[in-house]
C-alpha cells in the first residue's frame, strides 16, 4: 500500500487579531485528518500546512477553519504557490473605521475634559444632563460603526466558546458604554432619583476603541513591510518573455511559458526562466545568485538562471524549469518557509496566549467583585472602571506579533543580502555562533569600495 501524497500549502487567513487567534486556527487545522506540520503566522497572516491528497480536500480544510471563526483564502486555481492576496480591502475598511472613530472621539474627549475643569465648565452653555445626552449622541456612532468589528468578533467567539483580544475590548467598552447609557437615560435606576447626575464614561469607551484601531492600523503597516523582501525577489523575474513558436517571435506573459520553449534574450534583458543556451553568446550578471559582480560568459550548453541580467550579447535558450521550480523560485520558497516557521520562543508565547485571555477575564471579574465588596465607599462606578482597565490593559497583541515580525524582517533582509535562513529556530540559535567557515572562493566585503592607493602618471601629482 503506497503512502499518501502530501502537498505543502501556504494560504492567507483573515480575521486573526492576536496570538489567541493563532492558537485557535492551529488547533482547528491539527484536528483535521490528513493535515500535518501546521504553523500559523500572525505577522504574515498565513497558515502553513501539509495536506495528504486523497484524505481530505482543501475545501474541507477551509470549511473547518471557517467553523472556528476565521477565513482561509483558497488559491485561485488550487495552486498554493500563487501569491496570496494582500488584504487591501481589510486595510481600507480599517482606515475608514479609524477616521470615523477619530472624527467623533476628539470632540467627546474634549467635551469630557472641559467638564472636569470648574473654570471652563462655567463657560459651557449646556447643562450637565444635556451634555451627557450630547456625549451619548457623539459616542454611539463610534460604538456601532468602528466598534462593530469587536462586538461581531466577540459574538462569534461566544458561539465558539472561545475568547481573544476582541473579547477583551468588547467586554470592556461595552460595559462602560452600557453603564453610561443607563446613567444618562435612567439615572433613577442607579441612584433612586431622576434628578441626580450620575458620572458617565463615554470618553473612556470611544478613546479605547480609537486607540485599539490605531494600534491595528500600525500593525497592518508593520505586516505590510514584512513582505517587502519577497516582493523584491519576485521583482527580479520579468513579467514577459520573448519566445519563438511556430517560427514566429512573440511576447507572452511569464505564466504562459512552457517547458521546452525557445526563449530569445537580448542585451540588457532579464532571463525569464532557468534553461540551457542553444545559440549565441553573452555575458550574464549572476550577482543576485553568486554575489560575483563580474559577468559570466555563456555559450551553447551553459546553464542560465531566471532573474539574472544579460550584460552584453544575445542568445537563445530552452526552458528547463518554470517559475516555481527555478533557482530563484526555490530561494523565494525558502524565504517564505523561514518566515512562516516558528522560533521556540514564539511557540512558548503562543501557548501562553491560548490561556491568557480567559485568565484575564477571570482576574477582571475578581477585580470587579473585590471593589464592589471591599471598596463600597468608592461605588460601583469605580469598580466598573477598574474592571474595564484590567481588560483593556491586558490585550495580548504583542505576544503573537513581536516574534514573527522580527523573524520575517530578519529573514527578508538576510535574503536581500544573499543569506538564506531556513527557519526561525536557526535564527534564534544564531547568537551562539562563534566561528564561521567559508569555502576557498568565499569573499567577505562591506559592499562599499574605498580608495586605498593612488598611482599617478608621470608629471601628475596626487592633489590634482
Amino acid at each position: 500500500m503506497s503512502a499518501p501524497l502530501s502537498k505543502r500549502y501556504q494560504l492567507p487567513v483573515r480575521g486573526m487579531s492576536c496570538a489567541a487567534c493563532v492558537a485557535r486556527v492551529e488547533r482547528s487545522l491539527q484536528k483535521i485528518e490528513g493535515v500535518s506540520q501546521v504553523s500559523v503566522n500572525l505577522a504574515g497572516e498565513k497558515a502553513y500546512f501539509d495536506l495528504d491528497e486523497g484524505c481530505t480536500s482543501l475545501k474541507a480544510v477551509a470549511q473547518k477553519v471557517s467553523e472556528s471563526g476565521y477565513e482561509l483564502i483558497m488559491p485561485p486555481s488550487g495552486d498554493a504557490a500563487l501569491p496570496a492576496e494582500n488584504g487591501l480591502d481589510f486595510e481600507q475598511s480599517l482606515r475608514r473605521d479609524l477616521r470615523i472613530a477619530l472624527l467623533f472621539t476628539v470632540p467627546v474627549f474634549l467635551i469630557s475634559m472641559l467638564m472636569e475643569f470648574p473654570g471652563l465648565h462655567a463657560l459651557w452653555p449646556l447643562s450637565e444632563s444635556d451634555t451627557q445626552e450630547l456625549l451619548l449622541i457623539l459616542s454611539t456612532p463610534v460604538v456601532f460603526l468602528p466598534g462593530r468589528r469587536f462586538y461581531s468578533a466577540f459574538w462569534k467567539n461566544l458561539r465558539q466558546r472561545t475568547a481573544d483580544m476582541n473579547s477583551l475590548v468588547a467586554i470592556g467598552t461595552g460595559s462602560s458604554y452600557g453603564y453610561s447609557v443607563l446613567a444618562t437615560l435612567f439615572p433613577q435606576l442607579l441612584t433612586g432619583s431622576a434628578d441626580e447626575i450620575v458620572p458617565v464614561y463615554y470618553d473612556s469607551t470611544v478613546v479605547i476603541i480609537a486607540l485599539v484601531l490605531v494600534g491595528r492600523w500600525l500593525e497592518s503597516r508593520a505586516k505590510a513591510r514584512t513582505t517587502v523582501a519577497i516582493e523584491g525577489l519576485l521583482a527580479l523575474q520579468p513579467k514577459t518573455a520573448c519566445v519563438r513558436r511556430d517560427g514566429k517571435e512573440q511576447w507572452i506573459p511569464l505564466e504562459h511559458l512552457r517547458l521546452g520553449d525557445r526563449v530569445l534574450v537580448r542585451p540588457g534583458e532579464k532571463i525569464a526562466a532557468d534553461g540551457r543556451v542553444v545559440a549565441g553568446e553573452a555575458g550574464v550578471d549572476e550577482s543576485m545568485i553568486s554575489g560575483e559582480s563580474l559577468p559570466v560568459d555563456k555559450s551553447p550548453g551553459d546553464r542560465v538562471l531566471a532573474g539574472t541580467l544579460t550584460a552584453a550579447g544575445a542568445f537563445e535558450f530552452d526552458v528547463t524549469a518554470l517559475a516555481g521550480q527555478s533557482v530563484l523560485g526555490q530561494i523565494i520558497q525558502l524565504v517564505e518557509q523561514a518566515q512562516g516557521s516558528k522560533a521556540p520562543i514564539q511557540r512558548l508565547a503562543d501557548r501562553i496566549a491560548s490561556v491568557f485571555v480567559p485568565v484575564v477575564v477571570i482576574i477582571a471579574l475578581i477585580t470587579l467583585v473585590a471593589w464592589m465588596t471591599l471598596g463600597r465607599q468608592a461605588g460601583f462606578a469605580a469598580a466598573l472602571m477598574h474592571f474595564v482597565a484590567v481588560l483593556i490593559i491586558a490585550c495580548p497583541c504583542a505576544l503573537g506579533l513581536a516574534t514573527p515580525t522580527a523573524v520575517m524582517v530578519a529573514t527578508g533582509k538576510a535574503a536581500r543580502k544573499g543569506l538564506l535562513i531556513k527557519s526561525g529556530e536557526s535564527l534564534e540559535l544564531a547568537h551562539q555562533v562563534r566561528v564561521v567557515i567559508l569555502d576557498k572562493t568565499g569573499t567577505l566585503t562591506k559592499g562599499k569600495p574605498a580608495v586605498n592607493r593612488i598611482v599617478c602618471l608621470p608629471g601628475v601629482r596626487e592633489t590634482e
